[in-house]
């Protein structure tokens, strides 16, 4: 499934937002508080998957004006002691970060970006997908600022966000050029102004590039499972050629993650691809390098059955292929599904301060997500 983040409609209502928030901002401005926080500039619009395409955005508030300019950062504390002596940033990649801080942080002139770990997956071009998991801090305390959000559901938590974009300028705007090759697995700390009542400050923001396929390590595939054959640009071909409609639902590890594991009530985000047992019709697709990754609700009675079923203790990082007999799937016919467990949001929280009905980050695939369409040929 590809987004249509380019699309003229999507690059005007972009626009249309990015004006209205600026508007806001100058008049918070006015009230005299200024907060230049660079996830907040991040305002995540929309993220629709729907069977055939999808849409996804990110508009920036503005940078803080002339007036709002912050101190530079102190030449004594930039030259006796680097970044790293003074800031630590603990927890693996792709889990909500910890900061702790020797000393305040001077507030920079500008944007500052450093590189923490550096990753050793796909390098990301302008047009991929990206999956980032991002998350604030106070650059005086280190204490975690992220903005409540959005899961995938709308739910609201804090700690960090999930965040499948484009990496183009429509989508990231200021943070294209940033993650634009850089490669997955990666760990980015920014340091940028932050202007509150007058008070010129430093916001740290910490960007985890994840993987946006399965990583862990291969595993020979179970007889008398569909197959999976990787393709170009991050596409696979699942295939049941000669294979008899399964009666029951059977599920096959074909590479094995170190990640986290799955709960029956997680909320993870993946790639998946299904297609028709009966013909090799492809019936839903989110793999390819361009293709968002979406959202999968494990606690939905909605959600496929024999995802629901199988993927529970599966480690992030894994790739599974099932054979869904049809009252596994959505009901109308039996079907075989390859799914890549990327990652799993945080619980929802009730968070101070949410907004509530936040816009979610990570969309979803009505395919995998709904009920039966009323008219279906059984078999199919």
């Amino acid at each position: 499934m590809s987004p249509e983040s380019s699309s003229p409609d999507a690059r005007t209502v972009s626009r249309a937002r990015g004006s209205s928030q600026r508007a806001a901002a100058r008049a918070q401005r006015s009230r005299g508080i200024s907060r230049a926080s660079l996830f907040l500039r991040v305002v995540l619009a929309v993220v629709l998957i729907a069977a055939g395409g999808g849409l996804a955005w990110w508009a920036f508030h503005p940078r803080p004006a002339a007036d709002e300019a912050s101190a530079p950062e102190s030449a004594t504390q930039s030259t006796t002691l680097g970044l790293f002596d003074r800031v630590t940033v603990s927890g693996r990649v792709g889990a909500t970060p910890v900061v702790k801080l020797t000393a305040p942080l001077s507030a920079p002139s500008s944007l500052i970006t450093d590189t923490l770990i550096t990753g050793e997956g796909r390098t990301l071009q302008v047009g991929d997908a990206a999956l980032l998991s991002i998350a604030t801090f106070s650059g005086t305390d280190g204490t975690n600022t992220t903005s409540p959000g959005a899961d995938s559901s709308g739910d609201e938590h804090t700690g960090r966000r999930l965040v499948s974009v484009s990496v183009d300028q429509a989508s990231l705007n200021d943070l294209t050029d940033i993650i634009t090759g850089t490669t997955e697995g990666t760990r980015l700390v920014l340091r940028g102004p932050l202007v509150v009542d007058g008070t010129p400050s430093t916001e740290i923001t910490v960007i985890d590039v994840l993987p946006t396929t399965a990583s862990g390590t291969e595993v020979a595939p179970a007889a008398g499972m569909p197959t999976v054959t990787p393709g170009d640009a991050g596409a696979l071909t699942l295939s049941t050629s000669g294979l008899p409609a399964p009666t029951r639902s059977t599920a096959a590890m074909l590479i094995q993650g170190t990640g986290e594991q799955v709960h029956s009530d997680s909320r993870i985000i993946a790639r998946v691809q299904a297609i028709s047992w009966a013909d090799g019709s492809v019936i839903t697709d989110d793999y390819g390098a361009t293709a968002l990754p979406i959202a999968v609700d494990m606690s939905n009675a909605k959600t496929y059955a024999g995802l629901r079923n199988h993927l529970v203790d599966v480690p992030v990082g894994s790739r599974m292929v099932l054979a869904l007999p049809a009252d596994q799937a959505r009901g109308d016919r039996p079907v075989a599904v390859v799914v890549d467990i990327l990652a799993i949001e945080d619980p929802k929280a009730s968070a101070s301060g949410a907004s509530p009905g936040a816009t979610p980050t990570v969309g979803t695939d009505p395919e995998i997500s709904s009920a039966a369409p009323t008219t279906a040929a059984a078999g199919n």
